[in-house]
């Protein structure tokens, strides 16, 4: 995104945000018996969650929607910019994608190179910034997981969240 280019977080994707949060914190976990905290960055930040050990970033997450199946294309497209930001943050980050059967993640470790190519939106450009197209990761789709105990009362739960407008 520029700064000549609208920001375009509503208010039904930070409920998103926020159903994905609450089920974050119920994971959260211990390092060396040390708790890992949770919390969620403020509306434009360039990353929606980040995990702090000990005061110190320890990770950082992005959460990504997409109104179909996890598995009805071979790639996921997303901004090299936002790749780039989850490894420049911390040693590694997580790209979560809320799919229409579940919430799926994939690992990226900083150093991590990726396929990446010209990419966008083309049928529903918002702007003309989003016309241009822009660098794109293409991760294949088999690097997804489904988020460890995300269930289907969790799908429910978070596209409900985004239908509120």
């Amino acid at each position: 995104m520029t700064d000549l280019q609208p920001r375009y977080e509503r208010d039904h994707d930070r409920a998103v945000q926020d159903t994905v949060y609450e089920f974050l914190r119920l994971k959260a976990r211990t390092i060396n018996g040390r708790r890992v905290e949770l919390s969620q960055t403020v509306v434009g930040a360039t990353v929606d969650y980040v995990w702090t050990l000990n005061g110190r970033v320890y990770a950082t997450g992005e959460l990504k929607r997409r109104n179909i199946a996890h598995d009805a294309f071979t790639s996921l497209m997303v901004s090299a910019s936002k790749i780039t930001e989850l490894q420049r943050m911390a040693k590694f980050g997580y790209l979560m994608v809320l799919y229409t059967d579940g919430l799926y993640v994939k690992r990226v470790q900083r150093g991590e190179t990726y396929q990446t190519g010209m990419g966008g939106r083309t049928t529903q450009s918002r702007d003309p910034v989003d016309a241009a197209g822009e660098t794109c990761v293409y991760l294949p789709i088999d690097e997804m997981r489904i988020m460890t105990g995300w269930t289907d009362w969790w799908t429910a739960r978070a596209w409900e969240a985004a239908a509120i407008k």
